[in-house]
């Protein structure tokens, strides 16, 4: 694995760090200024958001209606300019309590010049479709299949 290599997944690993911790602006700071962000199709405004303030807004919004919220990378592979994870959500809602868990989603980043220019969340049936996978054996997909098979979801998200 090359520098800029390693920094990528280094860089994307350290956003999901910051969400956890509940540091927005730690997630901002991996960000172009003129990222482009595509949020997960089912959720509302999911955009695109482009700038660091838009996308910001949007995460504070997001953040805003749970009172926990964790992201799990599940496994993280590289494609040229390209960091894939493949991730599941769990939290509590505020208000409600209610706990509730995700699928299995990607999040499929672009980097460029040491930041995330774009991020496009593709949801699990999506991801399952991508990877030629049933959607149950995604869970399942390690770093090293996730890696082999990252052409095909990268050339079908080119779509979404």
């Amino acid at each position: 694995m090359s520098s800029a290599a390693g920094d990528n997944l280094e860089l994307i690993r350290g956003g999901y760090a910051a969400w956890n911790r509940g540091d927005i602006d730690g997630v901002v700071t991996i960000l172009d200024e003129q990222v482009e962000w595509h949020g997960h199709p089912r959720l509302p405004e999911p955009g695109p958001y482009f700038g660091r303030d838009a996308v910001k807004g949007w995460l504070d919004d997001l953040r805003g209606v749970w009172e926990e919220i964790e992201i799990h990378p599940l496994a993280v592979a590289e494609s040229g300019d390209n960091v894939v994870v493949l991730v599941q959500i769990s939290g509590r809602g505020r208000g409600s309590g209610v706990e509730v868990q995700s699928g299995i989603d990607a999040h499929v980043w672009t980097l460029g010049g040491g930041r995330a220019t774009r991020m496009r969340w593709l949801q699990g049936d999506k991801v399952a479709e991508g990877l030629d996978l049933a959607p149950d054996e995604v869970r399942s997909v390690g770093e090293e299949a996730l890696a082999e098979r990252l052409p095909l979801l990268l050339a079908g998200a080119e779509g979404e």
